[in-house]
């Protein structure tokens, strides 16, 4: 990990989530562990691609007294076993992740590690939310788009064929 303070863009876990075809998923929230090295990054956060990584997601909260958070920011408060399972992690997100229908990624970004060769591990990222079937009017205003785009196309065509 970076040994300079601050979240460095370049290292990252990351996991994506997709709705399966002909769905929309709204995500409320996610949840997972964490465990450090006695010399790992002392502070962690969650980024997606919904903004290219640019801010910390939602409203963090912990249920573990080794993890304090900061808005939407987490930090480890002691120095914990390496095998220190720390669970109860979460972060709720905002409205912009309701009617997702294109894949979203997360990254876990971690910091200011007591040593470069301290570790961190994140796991069971688990989501919270719904996927859903459009309802039968915004079939019709995707059908509508895939038909304008189709005639805009064979027009195309038919202009470049003349």
């Amino acid at each position: 990990w970076n040994s300079t303070p601050g979240f460095d863009a370049s290292r990252y876990y990351q996991v994506t989530v997709a709705p399966s075809a002909g769905y929309i998923l709204n995500l409320d929230s996610l949840s997972f562990g964490v465990r450090r090295s006695g010399t790992g990054p002392r502070d962690f956060a969650i980024r997606s691609s919904l903004d290219n990584y640019a801010a910390n997601l939602g409203t963090a909260s912990a249920s573990s007294p080794e993890i304090s958070v900061a808005g939407d920011a987490f930090h480890f408060q002691n120095d914990i076993a390496p095998s220190s399972d720390i669970t109860g992690n979460r972060v709720s997100l905002p409205t912009a992740f309701d009617t997702l229908t294109q894949p979203v990624t997360f990254r876990f970004y971690a910091a200011n590690p007591e040593s470069a060769s301290g570790s961190f591990t994140v796991y069971d990222v688990t989501f919270t939310g719904a996927a859903a079937v459009p309802e039968p009017e915004e079939y019709a205003a995707m059908s509508a788009g895939t038909l304008v785009a189709f005639a805009l196309a064979r027009r195309r065509y038919r202009s470049s064929a003349s």
